[in-house]
């Protein structure tokens, strides 16, 4: 009996003590790990520097050491009650169905216009509220105060009134002002006939904006010569571009912001979220990088198990591509890299031509977790092409395969027959462009 109680008692001590070492291994690495987090987010962000690849170049801004970063809170805009008449007004017109017209015919024409649930855009709020999807994390991170200024792009053409006023609503909303130079709407040469809301109605709006202007093309220019027109047209020393139906959360630009601010040859895009082309409701993604195939078809790429343990949820990654529609450039690597390939027509590979660009030449592309943005996915993409679809991509493309693909290009001659032949147009200046980039490192 007594030898029992002894080693019952032996036994006991022994899973005590096993248990107080437990504990205190756990508190020691709680301490280590808030010590390192707090210790990243006073120089910038979590984890800023997690590139060893990358080193500040003397002509960049430095991050400020003498000056915490957490002492800089940003404030968003706040919606003045002259601003708020103005949007209930608007709203209350946008909701009122057109003379003779029943929803079921409403919600047709919207989707069938549009490519998405036009309707049902009109009757929600254009600043509703959409809640924060970062990993909790981001809301800690600090940023220095001299961070530079942005132009936000955003081109149209035959938009949703709704839709578009719902995206600068959510930027104003959900952007510091000291950040935003001002947002630049570069009208298209939409179709007065079918859209005259995005006429006088959205001039006369917006003019009651901080630093919001439109940008009038007379002609079509498509996507990529309209960008390039409201980058002629900015101030802002980062640009970013924009879809034209998307609505930006919370921290969304401060985290762009600051990659560049870290090294302006980073090339940051949001975490892209869904919005929902039927319902418009808001869901966030998972962490998927941009990805290709031969067929020059961009692609989400889940990351694989190694790469989800190399970063936190909310750490940066490197994206082999960008889906095109949402990222930020430093306006000196966005001239000193060839903006974009200008005789590229209309929409369609302009994103992977502006992707390999930027990888081979010495730049990087990345996706910010803490910065994330909803955008409609359409079911269709209504936006017509001059000479057809099919005819413009397969141009872009074979531009792009030409130009910066080398050997590979025949992959994509193989995956894309017919291609070869089409006419691609004058190369010379891009073919320069390869050899002269090597210098601007």
């Amino acid at each position: 009996m007594r030898l029992t109680r002894y080693l019952r008692r032996w036994q006991f001590l022994i899973k005590l003590g096993i248990f107080i070492l437990l504990l205190v291994f756990f508190l020691v690495t709680t301490m280590l790990i808030n010590s390192t987090l707090t210790s990243e987010s006073n120089h910038g962000g979590l984890r800023a520097t997690n590139h060893p690849d990358f080193e500040y170049s003397s002509d960049d801004p430095q991050p400020t050491e003498n000056k915490p970063a957490q002492d800089w809170k940003p404030v968003p805009w706040k919606e003045t009650s002259e601003v708020k008449l103005l949007r209930e007004s608007l709203e209350k017109r946008l909701r009122k169905l057109p003379p003779g017209e029943t929803e079921d015919d409403a919600n047709k024409r919207g989707m069938a216009t549009h490519g998405y649930n036009a309707r049902l855009a009109d009757t929600l709020p254009l600043n509703r509220h959409i809640n924060d999807m970062r990993h909790p994390m981001c809301r800690r991170v600090g940023y220095p105060h001299d961070l530079p200024k942005a132009s936000i792009i955003i081109c149209f053409h035959n938009e949703a009134l709704s839709s578009l006023l719902r995206s600068v609503h959510s930027i104003l909303n959900n952007s510091p002002p000291e950040l935003l130079e001002e947002i630049i709407l570069v009208d298209d040469a939409s179709h007065r006939e079918t859209h005259p809301d995005t006429f006088e109605q959205l001039d006369e709006y917006v003019v009651h904006l901080p630093n919001v202007k439109v940008l009038r093309q007379d002609a079509r220019m498509g996507l990529i010569r309209a960008r390039l027109a409201g980058a002629a047209y900015s101030r802002g020393q980062v640009l970013v571009f924009l879809d034209s139906h998307i609505e930006a959360t919370e921290g969304w630009l401060e985290a762009l912001i600051h990659r560049i601010y870290l090294n302006k040859l980073i090339v940051p895009a949001p975490a892209i979220d869904n919005i929902n082309y039927e319902t418009l409701e808001y869901t966030k993604t998972d962490g998927s990088k941009g990805g290709f195939n031969w067929a020059l078809v961009f692609k989400w790429v889940p990351m694989n198990e190694t790469e989800r343990t190399k970063y936190y949820n909310w750490d940066p990654f490197d994206s082999p591509t960008m889906a095109g529609g949402l990222f930020a450039i430093h306006r000196d690597t966005f001239h000193d890299y060839g903006t974009y390939d200008n005789e590229m027509s209309i929409w369609g590979g302009e994103n992977l031509e502006m992707s390999f660009r930027m990888w081979m030449c010495g730049a990087k592309l990345e996706i910010v977790p803490c910065s994330r943005v909803g955008h409609i996915f359409r079911l269709k993409n209504p936006v017509s092409f001059p000479g057809g679809t099919s005819n413009t991509v397969s141009r872009n493309n074979k531009r792009l395969a030409e130009a910066w693909m080398d050997e590979y290009k025949e992959m994509f001659y193989w995956y894309s027959p017919g291609i070869e032949k089409k006419d691609s147009g004058d190369i010379s200046g891009n073919l320069a462009l390869t050899g002269k980039l090597p210098e601007i490192i």
